[in-house]
C-alpha cells in the first residue's frame, strides 16, 4: 500500500518520452496518455511528486501570462506600425523574398517575406551600411509526417542591417544581422517544445546583390530567451532569393 497522500500522486504512465514536461506535451508525445498530472507545465521528478507549492505554481503561471500578454501586445504594435508605414510609403515596399531551408532534425522551413528599405537613415560616406524592415510568413513542417498537427505557422517582424563589402561593384557582397520577434501558431514540433508562442528571431547572413536580385544564405535562431521553460528553440539554415521592384 502506498504511503503517499492521494493529492501527491500523479496518475501518469510509468514510462514517458524524454522531455515530457507537461500534460499537454505528454499527450502529444505519447499516444494514449490521457491522465493530467496534478500541476501541468512543470517537469516531473523521478518519484512523480511536484516540488513546488500550489501558491508558487499559481504565481509562476500568472507572471508568465502577464509577460506574454505584454510581449504579444508589443508585437502587435510593431506589426501594426509596419503595416501603416508601408501603406503611407508604398514606394518603399520595394522587395519580396522567398526562402527555403531546414531546421533541427529535418524540419522543413518555407518563408515568404516583404521588405521595406530604411537605408536613407544610415547613409554616410564612410561605412556602406543599409537596412530594411522585413515582415514574413513562415511555415515549419515537422519531420515526423505520421503525426497530425506536427507543423507550425508563424508571422515575424525584424529590422535587418547589412554591411556592403564593395560600394560600386557589379556584384555586391554583404553580411547582415538582425533581431526581431515572431508569433507561432503552436509550441511543439517533432520533439521540440518552444514553450511559448512568442519567440525572438535572430539572424546572421551573407549574400550577393546583382541589379535588382539578391541571393542570400542565413542562419536563423528562434527561442523565447528563457521567458518560459522548456526553451528548446530551433536553429535554421535557409537560403533564398529576393527581388527589388
Amino acid at each position: 500500500m502506498s504511503i503517499l497522500p492521494e493529492a501527491l500522486k500523479v496518475p501518469c504512465r510509468p514510462r514517458l518520452p524524454d522531455k515530457c514536461y507537461s500534460w499537454r506535451q505528454c499527450q502529444r508525445l505519447a499516444p494514449g496518455f490521457s491522465a493530467e498530472p496534478l500541476f501541468s507545465g512543470r517537469k516531473l521528478n523521478p518519484s512523480g511528486i511536484q516540488g513546488e507549492s500550489i501558491q508558487d505554481e499559481i504565481h509562476h503561471h500568472e507572471d508568465v501570462k502577464e509577460r506574454m500578454k505584454t510581449i504579444v501586445y508589443l508585437l502587435i504594435c510593431l506589426l501594426g506600425y509596419n503595416a501603416v508605414a508601408t501603406a503611407q510609403a508604398a514606394e518603399k515596399l520595394n522587395a519580396v523574398a522567398i526562402d527555403i531551408g531546414e531546421g533541427n532534425r529535418g524540419i522543413e522551413i518555407y518563408r515568404l517575406g516583404w521588405q521595406r528599405d530604411f537605408s536613407r537613415w544610415l547613409e554616410n560616406r564612410w561605412v556602406p551600411l543599409s537596412g530594411y524592415f522585413e515582415t514574413s510568413l513562415n511555415y515549419w513542417r515537422g519531420s515526423k509526417r505520421e503525426r497530425s498537427g506536427n507543423d507550425i505557422f508563424a508571422i515575424a517582424f525584424s529590422p535587418v542591417f547589412a554591411l556592403h563589402l564593395c560600394r560600386d561593384c557589379r556584384y555586391t557582397p554583404y553580411v547582415e544581422a538582425g533581431i526581431g520577434v515572431a508569433l507561432l501558431s503552436d509550441t511543439i514540433i517533432d520533439n521540440r517544445d518552444m514553450s511559448s508562442t512568442f519567440q525572438f528571431e535572430d539572424r546572421l547572413g551573407v549574400g550577393i546583390k546583382r541589379g535588382d536580385f539578391d541571393f542570400h544564405v542565413r542562419y536563423m535562431h528562434y527561442s523565447n530567451a528563457g521567458l518560459s521553460q522548456p526553451n528548446d528553440g530551433i536553429d535554421i539554415i535557409i537560403g533564398g532569393l529576393s527581388y527589388k521592384f
